[in-house]
């Protein structure tokens, strides 16, 4: 089971919990930025 996926930003990283997300890629837009992140065991 997946916790929690670190999202690397500039700056900063936010941390997002996840609960029945299969791994994988994933593109997370916040703002009118639009972010990729990995999703691993």
């Amino acid at each position: 089971m997946i916790k929690e996926v670190a999202l690397t930003g500039t700056d900063k990283e936010i941390k997002i919990p996840l609960k029945g997300i299969n791994q994988g890629i994933y593109f997370l837009q916040l703002g009118k930025e639009t972010k990729k992140f990995l999703v691993a065991k």
